[in-house]
Formats: structure tokens, sequence, C-alpha cells
């Protein structure tokens, strides 16, 4: 029977570095000889969203935070999802993918987990690192679970939402800072990738 990937959780809180710290551990592992997988819950939510819309999941990545791109087509994204969900929703701009995934969540809590779920069993990858852990049923099996800290990062009234709260008093295996430079920050990723390769050899 084959191994399973060693399951890597990233999370959680938007414009702390995730992506930035996932492709730099990506890289470190790489350079030492494992090969990495990645899943995205978030990455199901822009597909629903695309095909609602009637585009491609690269356009909502580019344009996802052009309010005026969203604003053009808040009229036909809300008349797209009240009708395929038979229910009202008033959604405005970036943060409409956020309300889609809490409407799907709503629907069957796990879709996104359940997908991902399965890119993880089919991985024959030695690592397999989920990008945007955010809500606790997020995690479907044992993995490590690496929190990235930014204090930057100005709080709105979206940060409000449970995708940016629900995670504050989850315990963490490992609370990466990332207050520095980019350099400090791969020096603590190059720790992690240690770490991670002394798990897969055990």
């Amino acid at each position: 029977m084959s191994r399973k990937p060693l399951l890597i959780y990233v999370g959680y809180k938007k414009r702390s570095g995730k992506d930035t710290f996932v492709n730099m551990l990506t890289e470190q592992l790489n350079e030492r000889g494992y090969s990495v997988d990645k899943g995205a819950f978030g990455d199901r939510i822009k597909e629903d969203a695309a095909n609602i819309l009637g585009t491609t999941v690269a356009v909502i990545e580019t344009e996802k935070n052009d309010t005026s791109w969203f604003k053009l087509l808040r009229r036909n994204f809300l008349s797209s999802i009240s009708k395929l969900l038979n229910t009202s929703i008033h959604i405005i701009d970036r943060k409409s993918l956020t309300g889609l995934g809490t409407v799907m969540r709503e629907h069957d809590e796990k879709l996104y987990v359940n997908a991902v779920k399965r890119m993880y069993e089919e991985s024959k990858a030695d690592v397999f690192i989920i990008t945007d852990f955010r809500f606790k049923h997020e995690y479907f099996a044992k993995g490590i679970t690496i929190k990235i800290q930014r204090d930057e990062v100005v709080e709105t009234h979206s940060e409000q939402h449970l995708s940016e709260t629900e995670l504050d008093t989850f315990a963490f295996d490992t609370v990466v800072d990332n207050n520095g430079t980019l350099n400090s920050l791969n020096y603590k990723v190059r720790n992690v990738a240690m770490h991670v390769s002394i798990l897969i050899k055990t």
C-alpha cells in the first residue's frame, strides 16, 4: 500500500502571506528532492463563481480586487446565484467570493472539503499543502498546521467574517511570524522545510 503524502495545513487570515510562504516552502522542499502537490478550498469557490459568471478562474483571480469589474458583473452575479440557490443574496465587489463560499457551505458544509480531500487522497507526492486553511471542519486528516502571523494586516468590517475569526483560538502546531523581510521569512521557511523533511523520513 502506497504511503499518503505528509499533509500540511497553512492558515489563515487573508493578506498574511500564506501564498508567499507556501511558494517558498515548495521551493525549499523541491530542492531537498521532495515532490509537492497543493490544494485550496478557495479554488473550488472560484470555479463555481466562474461557471456562474460565464468566465474563467484566471479572470476571477486577476480581477477579484478590481472593484469596478465586480460592479459591472454585480447584477448578473447576484441574479444568477439567487436563481441557482433559490435565495436572495446581497453581495458587493470582492466579498462576492466569500459570500458564495458561505452560501454553498450552508448548503453542504463538506462540499469544498471533500473536493480537496479527493485531491489529497489521489496525490502521489511526498507532501500535500493546503494553502487556505480557515475553518475547523477543513481539518479532514491528521497533518501539520501552520499559522502565518502578520500583525500589519489592517482589520476592516470584512475581518468579522467567520473565515477570518474561527481559527483565532485554534492550537496551530507552528506559528510563523511574517512581520519582517522576505529574507527573514525565507530563513523561517528553511527551518520548517528541515522539520518537514525529518517527518517524511520517519
